[in-house]
């Protein structure tokens, strides 16, 4: 009887250590609007298309909870900006700010040094995920410290993607639930 008195207390204790992290992550700055406007200028065409795979991907990953809509000019809710310098301590060719107000993010605004000779001769596929990166900081996911292969890592890496854990934390901020969602293809 002590024995299945504390196993049930251990996991009580375990439980409510979860339930406090999940809260922590509830309550991070999200959108609370499911269409986003989002402004790119289309400057340099090559960086403008990989942007727009970048942000595809969040909305897939979304699961139809968020939608893009792109502006031909800014102000938007999220705005693009290729220029010649921006870094960060996830990457020396990016920058994001986020305004919030209480819990809820109202513009954020993506820099990348596209004009940059550095970022000239970065690999794609680098570019792409610091893009991806950046577009999940925008939404408001947290920075994960543990999962390098999570596209939320830093530093950025080719190696990284969208995982599941990144998918889940988007939902878990939003307040959506992710075991109910249907996958877009």
């Amino acid at each position: 009887m002590i024995k299945k008195i504390i196993t049930f207390m251990i996991i009580l204790i375990a439980a409510s250590f979860s339930n406090v992290y999940a809260r922590e992550i509830e309550q991070r700055p999200h959108w609370e609007k499911q269409t986003i406007s989002v402004y790119i200028p289309e400057d340099n065409k090559s960086a403008a298309s990989m942007m727009k795979s970048a942000f595809q991907r969040w909305q897939n990953v979304s699961a139809g909870h968020i939608k893009f809509n792109y502006l031909q000019q800014g102000p938007a809710d999220i705005d693009v900006i290729f220029s010649d310098s921006a870094s960060s301590a996830d990457s020396p060719i990016s920058n994001t700010t986020i305004s919030s107000n209480g819990n809820s993010i109202t513009k954020s605004e993506i820099n990348i040094a596209s004009e940059n000779n550095s970022f000239k001769n970065l690999d794609r596929d680098y570019i792409s995920k610091v893009m991806q990166h950046e577009v999940g900081k925008a939404l408001g996911v947290p920075i994960n410290t543990k999962k390098k292969t999570s596209i939320m890592y830093i530093p950025v890496s080719e190696k990284q993607n969208i995982m599941k854990i990144d998918a889940i934390k988007l939902f878990s901020i939003s307040e959506w639930s992710y075991g109910t969602r249907k996958i877009n293809k």
